[in-house]
């Protein structure tokens, strides 16, 4: 990865992050000017977000080359709607109802120690003694958070109920982050995130509609305003960003296997020759007669070029040409 890269890469992240940590700014302010619940909230949040997402993926699919998706494409993209944009989301937005927004983003924060644990406990990840510090700084930090806010709090079953459903959303937080790379790197980044956030906000309206009536969307013009600005700038910006970041990441990392690659094939005195790097993408021409030999090799060489504290998913098709390969 570039010096550039890495700069361009952390200052969307950052951007993200300030967003995204707006959020619970947002909720609350619009929670004490409105009669609105959870689900209510997000359903105007993402019906302002609707129209910013369509847009992304029409020109997202209207690209032309791209993989056509099948079955189990949609069925991925779904859950990952269904974790990452509408049940953690919906968690969220309820323990919002109960707790401050500040210690409502100190536990919402912890997902990378979630993520941690996680491929610790699935693809037995070893943790580390830096890990653990970690670990135990955040936990800490929400301890005395809470301890804090417990002192002040009018009903501590509440507050109980508000934590324990906001770390819920952590959690199913980071399950949407582990499993979401192998989907991305399938649907591609571009088609990956509107397409993922119109999915959520089906899944949203569904509910709303089942469980609110309509006239809960109509909202005084400074409520409204005020969703409109949740719905901009702390969930599609910060979206857009975090795609953005995470592209210069993963064009990084194929950057670091690319020189590999062709010294592998060598030591296999193999006829495989590589023909380009797409974006995130590595483009081979090998013979059948290669394709046992070569496939795994370049598997293996690509998920072991960097170390993340999540699996680093790498996927390999196989086609006449680059689009039967996807």
């Amino acid at each position: 990865m570039s010096g550039r890269d890495h700069t361009v890469g952390t200052i969307y992240a950052v951007l993200s992050a300030l967003g995204f940590a707006g959020k619970a700014v947002f909720i609350k302010i619009i929670y004490a000017k409105a009669q609105v619940d959870a689900v209510t909230l997000l359903a105007l949040r993402m019906m302002y977000a609707a129209p910013f997402f369509g847009f992304l993926a029409w020109r997202a699919w209207r690209r032309e080359g791209q993989a056509r998706l099948g079955r189990q494409d949609w069925l991925n993209l779904s859950l990952m709607a269904f974790l990452g944009y509408y049940f953690s989301s919906l968690l969220d937005f309820k323990g919002l109802e109960f707790i401050t927004a500040g210690l409502e983003r100190i536990i919402l924060f912890t997902y990378p120690t979630w993520v941690l644990v996680i491929s610790a406990l699935f693809w037995k990840k070893p943790i580390t003694g830096r890990d653990l510090f970690a670990l135990a700084l955040s936990m800490a930090g929400i301890a005395l958070t809470f301890w804090s806010d417990l002192r002040f709090a009018g009903e501590p079953r509440a507050l109980w109920a508000g934590a324990a459903l906001v770390l819920g959303a952590s959690v199913t937080y980071s399950f949407y982050l582990i499993r979401s790379g192998g989907v991305i790197m399938r649907v591609g980044s571009g088609r990956f995130t509107p397409t993922v956030s119109l999915i959520a906000t089906v899944m949203v309206m569904l509910h709303f509609f089942a469980a609110r009536p309509v006239a809960l969307l109509s909202q005084p013009a400074p409520v409204a305003v005020l969703c409109l600005g949740l719905a901009v700038f702390s969930t599609v910006l910060p979206i857009l960003f975090i795609v953005e970041a995470l592209k210069r990441v993963s064009a990084g990392t194929v950057a670091i296997a690319l020189p590999k690659v062709d010294p592998a094939v060598e030591r296999e005195k193999l006829a495989t020759r590589l023909i380009m790097q797409v974006h995130d993408e590595l483009v081979l021409e090998v013979p059948e007669a290669e394709l046992d030999v070569v496939k795994p090799t370049v598997e293996k060489l690509m998920t072991g070029v960097v170390t993340l504290d999540v699996p680093l998913v790498v996927e390999a098709g196989v086609g006449a040409n680059w689009e039967e390969a996807h």
